[in-house]
């Protein structure tokens, strides 16, 4: 294999005496080495023994005298960086994005069309601690390849995960990625569940949406290898793997979040299975004519009270405008009718309502009675029943691929 420029960055971790291995094995394989250390790594392992085992100075400051502005540099200069090990604090700061450091200023400036993977070293509860899961998540998105830890006994004494993958294992991760042809996984949005609307202090206004359909897409679809995000009900059924998750409550909440997202991510999918309410609270009304305020618990004494709604503007119709890269939108259409008649209608009639690409359409009935039905439909017209939400995740994932176009079928079947 012809030689390759790489970087490695050590982190302040007892695991840090294997990155020594990894850069000998890696000017063994003929590949040129600079080394990063941050000021902890230099408390386990000395940057002599680096620089002997690399060949090249060790750079561990940007402003070092003979180093200005190498954390551009460093970036310009290398096919691939490593993170080897990784800490917990270093993950969370990456995701962060501080920039305090020549490491993070390093990760902030890097062009992510080259690979920069981390391989985590830290104890099992860090590694599972919700906020270090949320960081790995978050640099997944971003197009960061996680080298995942192994199990086994640890530094503290302990036995579980978080174990630093071997440096054999790093090097062979490290020559897959850069002698493969590198493809950016497709990036997917799904919102999901239901929103509540508050009307008192306890009380709130909502929907039977579980936000399973979502989870379990996500779910899929993150195993099928895209970068996934799930916008949820914080009520709602959660995925189970390791899928990014943002949370919202009501109407005013996942509209502000949609907008947010617009201004700083492009998604090359958006599945919209959120169950919006169409209404949201306005005024509530004592019969003495009354407002009652909607932050306390509203006192039983009234025989009836009056509550004014307002409506909500529609998400659906705006979705694939937000989003400055026009990305392909799928609805989400739940009917509660026998009548193919009726229900082709309400497919069809998101199409001329709404700008979108595909409407997944499923019915009461079905849900009723535990089945997971869809029927997958093109603005083309064409048409796939699906089985499960298994294989409705499996009909998305072939959007991307030319030539596997969802097939004809009888709607009124």
């Amino acid at each position: 294999m012809s030689p390759s420029k790489i970087v490695i960055v050590v982190t302040g971790s007892i695991a840090a005496y294997k990155s020594c291995e990894l850069v000998s094995l890696l000017t063994k394989a003929g590949h040129l080495v600079r080394v990063i250390m941050t000021s902890s790594s230099e408390k386990f392992v000395g940057s002599t023994t680096l620089q002997a085992l690399s060949h090249n100075k060790v750079s561990r400051d940007d402003f070092e005298s003979d180093s200005f502005m190498s954390h551009i540099e460093l970036g310009q200069w290398c096919d691939l960086a490593l993170i080897y090990p990784s800490t917990a604090q270093t993950i969370n700061a990456l995701a962060a994005g501080t920039g305090q450091e020549l490491l993070t200023s390093f990760f902030l400036a890097f062009n992510f069309k080259k690979p920069f993977m981390i391989a985590p070293a830290m104890n099992t509860r860090m590694l599972k601690n919700p906020v270090t899961q949320k960081s790995l998540s978050f640099l997944k998105t971003m197009g960061c390849k996680i080298l995942e830890s192994e199990e086994g006994e640890l530094a503290c004494g302990e036995v579980g995960e978080g174990r630093l993958l071997s440096p054999q294992k790093a090097l062979d991760e490290i020559q897959l990625s850069l002698h493969k042809p590198l493809q950016k996984a497709k990036r997917i949005l799904i919102t999901a569940g239901g929103t509540r609307e508050t009307i008192d202090g306890v009380r709130t206004l909502t929907n039977m949406s579980t936000g399973r359909t979502g989870a379990e897409l996500a779910d899929y679809l993150y195993e099928k290898g895209f970068q996934v995000l799930l916008l949820t009900s914080r009520y709602a059924v959660m995925p189970s793997s390791k899928v990014m998750v943002n949370t919202y409550e009501s109407f005013r909440e996942i509209d502000q979040n949609l907008k947010a997202l617009a201004k700083t991510k492009n998604f090359d999918l958006i599945l919209h299975a959120a169950a919006i309410s169409d209404y949201s609270i306005e005024t509530i009304k004592t019969p003495d004519g009354q407002i009652v305020p909607s932050t306390n618990k509203m006192s039983s004494q009234y025989d009836n009270i009056s509550i004014q709604l307002k409506r909500n503007e529609k998400i659906l119709p705006r979705l694939k405008d937000l989003f400055s890269n026009q990305p392909l939108v799928v609805g989400f259409k739940l009917t509660s009718t026998e009548s193919k008649e009726e229900q082709a209608k309400a497919i069809f009639s998101l199409f001329t309502e709404n700008a979108v690409d595909y409407v997944v359409h499923n019915d009461m009935r079905d849900i009723n009675q535990g089945q997971r039905k869809y029927l997958m439909t093109s603005k083309e017209g064409q048409q796939k029943n699906l089985q499960s939400t298994q294989e409705l995740g499996e009909a998305i994932s072939q959007l991307f691929k030319p030539g596997n176009e969802v097939k004809q079928n009888d709607l009124m079947s």
